[in-house]
């Protein structure tokens, strides 16, 4: 069983959110125009959402890649494309974290 600390449950609440006031209105457009939500990214950006499992020697939050997954099914609940934005963040930066200099 996974217990959520204090942190992520904050985290979480603040995804929850950004997912049911910011992202949730405009999936239906997001996916029609099959665009890259940069407004949604930088919202994401903003929150800190995008360095969840970056280690904190990097600038992350160091919250492992299971809150990161846990993250993400709550953006995707509101648009899976939005999901992407930090599935895509997690594939890049995993390597460079493992192998980068």
């Amino acid at each position: 069983m996974y217990t959520l600390t204090e942190d992520q449950e904050m985290i979480l609440s603040v995804v929850r959110e950004i997912a049911r006031e910011k992202i949730a209105p405009r999936a239906a457009e997001i996916d029609e125009r099959a665009e890259y939500p940069w407004d949604i990214k930088k919202i994401l950006c903003d929150a800190d959402v995008l360095m969840l499992a970056v280690p904190q020697e990097y600038g992350g939050m160091s919250q492992g890649l299971l809150f990161q997954c846990m993250v993400i099914e709550e953006l995707c609940k509101a648009c899976a494309s939005s999901g992407l934005i930090l599935m895509i963040q997690g594939l890049a930066e995993l390597p460079i974290e493992l192998a980068g200099n």
